[in-house]
């Protein structure tokens, strides 16, 4: 017996229901996409950005939870590598993060630029108060 999708099925079945021309002109949106993260990668190694738009919600910050990853849709969409490390706290005492997006197949820079930062930093080693 095979691995079985434990996640939402929901989505995955409803997934089927797109007709084909929706699925092409969203792949010529994503496209473009990509072309404006490779603009804006032309002659830099890596793009500097916040993780997310907001500082690290509390646990019980429902509403805020949604918001974290509106910053990093975007290079899972293009499919560019990138590294989100911590980089400080907020004045109340919440992490906040920074992400790193690099050309494809720039893994390689992407986290040896990631490494340097980090061996010269410690805020990888602090946590925020509990």
């Amino acid at each position: 017996m095979g691995t079985v999708w434990t996640g939402r099925p929901n989505v995955l079945e409803s997934s089927r229901d797109i007709p084909a021309s929706i699925y092409l002109q969203s792949q010529r949106a994503r496209q473009l996409i990509v072309n404006d993260f490779l603009n804006a990668l032309s002659g830099i190694d890596i793009l500097l950005t916040p993780a997310t738009p907001i500082t690290a919600p509390r646990a019980d910050d429902d509403a805020s939870v949604f918001r974290l990853n509106s910053f990093t849709v975007p290079t899972n969409l293009t499919g560019l590598p990138s590294l989100s490390m911590p980089c400080g706290f907020s004045p109340s005492g919440l992490p906040i993060n920074m992400q790193l997006i690099g050309r494809p197949f720039e893994e390689a820079t992407v986290l040896g630029i990631g490494n340097t930062y980090e061996m010269n930093t410690d805020w990888h080693k602090r946590h925020p108060d509990l």
